[in-house]
């Protein structure tokens, strides 16, 4: 989902689509203007930042080991972060390994949703480690060449408001750089995608403007050309003018779980709770996939794989070792705890207008005897099947 601060309708000038805003605190969706054909292409968009682990050298591999001991699920978010400064951002000499993002991709990044600069929290231990080692690798280049370590451009007035202590200046460089690094990895964590052929995290900016739907009721998917460096969106049905056109940001076997699971487990690694139609239809409406609990195999099938048992077991209720049954928990008289949930999430957004400040509240902790730290969802959106992300023939 793209930020509701900017309108991106004239940044997609594509015909068969439009943005738009949303009343129901989605922020924007991408709806067709008119009728579209099954497999349709509907754009074609470069990424801003693609990132490989694979590809990681000298200080950014370090980093990325040290960041994942910290959080093997949100490493991943700060090594791309550390790649989308722009040249004023950055201390000089540039460390080894990094190019400056250019004007028009840090535009583009900076409207996706997600930024929490100026919240008041202190920066995630992630973002305070990222922030120290991309200063250290400046701090080695400069020595390496001879040269004196320049602090960022973007930081002159910092600095300089900063005394002339050189720690207390390092200090207050360190903190914006973190600070920093906690927008983009925050943006990214919201927005990001998983590639494959070759492994890699990407952030793009025209898909981010689609919106989750569950249980294969999405009507678009998308596909990454790696050699090209292209990622390409497209109907999987033919699609009605005014119809919302969606993705599903996860893969199997999470989208044909069933409703409860699968709500549950955006909630965990997205940090949204889960209104598309597939989720708020009643539940005798409903056409999923068999829940993870189920305990007769499907006809010709062998016994439930190791993964459906732990699928199982996360679905268990702490300390009762019970399942939770979907239809009691959610409610059988069509679907009134659906609409009650979505009742409940329009008030927490209209106690707290803004998106990005709804998001960061929900995800920060507060320390005992300490600041509140901000937290960081973890996911990024998943391949929808096998053939979703491979490279194009």
């Amino acid at each position: 989902m793209a930020s509701d601060m900017v309108s991106p309708v004239e940044l997609l000038p594509q015909k068969h689509v439009t943005v738009q805003p949303e009343e129901d605190c989605k922020g924007y969706s991408t709806v067709a203007v008119r009728d579209l054909a099954e497999k349709e292409v509907l754009f074609s968009e470069s990424p801003i930042m693609v990132v490989a682990a694979s590809q990681d050298e000298g200080w950014m591999a370090s980093m990325r080991q040290a960041l994942t001991l910290l959080s093997s699920d949100c490493a991943w978010q700060f090594c791309m972060a550390v790649r989308c400064f722009g040249k004023e951002e950055l201390p000089h000499p540039c460390p080894s390994g990094l190019q400056p993002l250019q004007p028009e991709a840090i535009a583009r990044m900076q409207e996706l949703c997600g930024g929490c600069l100026d919240d008041g929290l202190e920066p995630t231990e992630l973002a305070a480690a990222a922030a120290h080692h991309l200063l250290q690798a400046s701090a080695d280049e400069a020595a390496s060449a001879g040269v004196t370590l320049r602090w960022p451009e973007a930081t002159e007035e910092l600095v300089r408001s900063s005394g002339d202590d050189e720690e207390s200046r390092r200090r207050a460089v360190l903190r914006w750089l973190a600070d920093r690094l906690d927008d983009i990895a925050n943006r990214i964590s919201r927005n990001g995608f998983q590639l494959i052929r070759p492994v890699a995290d990407g952030l793009f900016h025209r898909i981010s403007y689609m919106n989750h739907c569950c249980a294969g009721q999405n009507n678009c998917t998308w596909l990454w050309n790696g050699p090209e460096s292209i990622l390409t969106c497209r109907t999987t049905r033919a699609v009605a003018a005014g119809e919302e056109l969606t993705i599903s940001y996860i893969a199997k076997p999470w989208c044909d779980l069933a409703t409860r699971a699968r709500r549950r487990y955006l909630k965990q690694n997205y940090n949204f709770v889960c209104l598309c139609k597939a989720c708020c239809q009643p539940p005798k409406a409903r056409q999923e996939a068999p829940a993870a609990d189920s305990k007769e195999p499907a006809a010709g099938s062998e016994a439930p794989s190791k993964l459906l048992q732990l699928l199982s077991r996360w679905l268990t209720e702490e300390g009762t070792g019970e399942i939770v049954d979907e239809e009691e928990e959610l409610g059988e008289q069509d679907g009134k705890k659906e609409a009650a949930l979505g009742e409940a999430v329009k008030a927490e957004a209209e106690a707290v207008p803004d998106k990005a400040a709804r998001a960061a509240a929900r995800a920060s902790k507060k320390l005992e005897d300490g600041p509140r730290r901000r937290g960081v969802p973890a996911a990024g959106r998943q391949p929808e099947e096998a053939e979703a992300s491979q490279t194009a023939a």
